[in-house]
């Protein structure tokens, strides 16, 4: 997914640092995976200055991928979350990703986490526990 999306126009000029434990398994069929991580990294690289982060961790079970861009402002992460919710409305999209993210996991039982990222941008965190409910769209 990486390779493909760091041929995308606005992936070319990316670093994208990777962290994933090994023998890496999600309990997700394969096309809703690639789904919510698909439109989770094609924000980040899109909003991304220069990093894209992506972290998986076993215990507890997440993956979290974060920028180095502007990030979500506090007060905007339920917007982004509802069907064509957008802060960028210059650009192209629907606005229906993140959406999209929420109710794919939403039917898998795990949790997603918008915050800010120590790399300045925005912070997604997706998990089936462990994340606290601040920020977190159930």
């Amino acid at each position: 997914m990486l390779a493909t999306l760091s041929r995308t126009p606005s992936a070319e000029h990316l670093h994208f640092e990777s962290s994933i434990f090994d023998d890496a398994k999600l309990p997700f069929d394969r096309t809703d995976l690639a789904e919510v991580l698909g439109n989770i990294l094609e924000n980040a690289a899109h909003h991304a200055r220069s990093k894209v982060r992506i972290v998986a961790t076993a215990n507890p079970l997440t993956v979290t991928i974060e920028d180095d861009g502007e990030g979500i402002p506090q007060h905007q992460i339920a917007r982004v979350l509802e069907r064509g919710g957008r802060l960028d409305e210059q650009g192209s999209g629907a606005g229906l990703g993140l959406s999209i993210v929420r109710d794919v996991l939403d039917a898998y039982g795990w949790h997603l986490q918008i915050d800010r990222s120590d790399l300045g941008g925005a912070r997604v965190a997706i998990a089936l526990d462990g994340l606290t409910r601040t920020n977190v769209a159930a």
